[in-house]
């Protein structure tokens, strides 16, 4: 049996069999999802959560993990960490999805402080923008935007 895949850009061909399609199926999806994701980890002793995200993320990520995230345990210290992340997917539409998802969920938020994390200066504009779309929507935390972990960290500690 002779296949043609198209695959990460390319046309494969091969005679094996149909499993071997299925494998690099799932090699691709196992890519893209781990590309696209968002890791959450809880420090309770610390009282801090911080979320790393990766890849291209849409509005859509960052909300179902905001939803899942208020669904849940919080942490008064929150740290959104962008340095893997493509944010430009997100758009500034979704910026203000995002941060009227967040003023829905306010009212069982946690008081506290919330760090955003850039590795770019671009990045950090489009935090800064967040940050104005978020005060103009009441958020009960203070929120900031940084271009170091280190200085996200100092801040959340004072």
């Amino acid at each position: 049996m002779l296949f043609f895949l198209f695959f990460r850009g390319k046309i494969l061909e091969t005679a094996m069999h149909t499993f071997f399609a299925a494998d690099i199926a799932a090699t691709y999806i196992e890519d893209v999802v781990m590309q696209n994701r968002i890791e959450t980890t809880t420090y309770p002793d610390e009282d801090l959560t911080i979320h790393r995200l990766a890849g291209a993320l849409t509005s859509g990520d960052i909300i179902a993990k905001l939803a899942d995230y208020f669904d849940g345990k919080q942490t008064s210290l929150v740290i959104w960490d962008f340095r893997n992340c493509e944010v430009s997917p997100v758009g500034f539409n979704g910026l203000r999805e995002v941060a009227a998802t967040g003023g829905r969920f306010s009212s069982g938020r946690v008081p506290g402080k919330t760090a955003l994390v850039f590795v770019s200066k671009s990045a950090y504009g489009f935090g800064r923008t967040f940050e104005t779309y978020a005060e103009l929507k009441d958020l009960p935390i203070e929120l900031r935007s940084f271009l170091s972990m280190d200085e996200a960290k100092a801040w959340l500690g004072e």
